[in-house]
């Protein structure tokens, strides 16, 4: 933590300290240090003022970086599934599954409970929704996509 972030945080200027860290994760030059600087901003939206828009645009720009970095995954995918965002959230799974084979399982279950609620809830499907059907062995997930 440089002396202005101390500074800010001491003073409680929230606001002055979450664009301190937007424009400090832009200068950093390890991926790392670029990270922590952005997840610290976005935990600063969430819990300071309950932003979760702000907050969703900072785990995005993480998970662009570091496709397997955990907490801001399952915080977009948490925030997504609340905000019925099911084609971001589709989205979001499928490239964890293209990335991830270790947990690939998990994340086809993830999808299709995500399919079983929007079938339970009645959503529209009128538009370009369609239907892809993924047989992974003897498991047959269904997953709704808007293409």
């Amino acid at each position: 933590m440089d002396p202005t972030e101390q500074e800010l945080e001491r003073s409680k200027r929230w606001p002055d300290l979450i664009a301190h860290l937007k424009k400090r994760a832009e200068a950093e030059s390890s991926t790392a240090a670029r990270i922590a600087v952005l997840e610290r901003a976005a935990r600063l939206l969430h819990e300071k003022f309950s932003n979760v828009a702000e907050a969703i645009k900072l785990y995005e720009q993480i998970v662009e970086i570091d496709l397997t970095h955990r907490r801001a995954i399952d915080y977009l995918a948490d925030a997504y599934e609340k905000r019925r965002a099911w084609d971001k959230l589709a989205a979001l799974l499928e490239r964890q599954i293209a990335g991830a084979a270790d947990d690939a399982e998990r994340l086809r279950t993830k999808l299709k409970e995500i399919a079983e609620r929007r079938a339970q809830m009645g959503a529209p499907m009128g538009g370009k929704w369609i239907a892809v059907v993924i047989a992974v062995g003897t498991i047959v997930v269904l997953w709704l996509v808007f293409k």
